[in-house]
């Protein structure tokens, strides 16, 4: 199993599983950009579960490889596109329903 941290100053409150990989995250910069997960941790507190979520992402395009770019343009660090990697992270963004305009709203 790979453990992906991503250290903030605040504890992170959002775990996302992508295949054998477990993503260790703040919950706000997803929540910010992905419309996708928006939808399913709000939903979870809406219904009184856990405030700090453990979601799990079997069908993510790409898989974890693509999820490390995914949680750095959330987080608003620079995501490299190249011709390897350009249609995988578009089917994911598409997925996730990942946008700039999202963060705005």
């Amino acid at each position: 199993m790979v453990l992906r941290f991503v250290r903030t100053k605040v504890a992170n409150d959002l775990i996302i599983r992508v295949g054998n990989s477990n993503f260790y995250l703040y919950k706000l910069p997803m929540v910010m950009r992905s419309g996708y997960l928006n939808r399913l941790v709000f939903q979870r507190i809406s219904v009184g579960r856990d405030a700090s979520p453990r979601i799990q992402l079997d069908n993510l395009p790409g898989g974890a490889k693509v999820s490390e770019s995914v949680v750095k343009f959330c987080y608003g660090w620079t995501v490299d596109l190249t011709a390897a990697n350009i249609a995988l992270l578009h089917c994911a963004a598409h997925f996730l329903e990942t946008s700039d305009d999202f963060e705005q709203g």
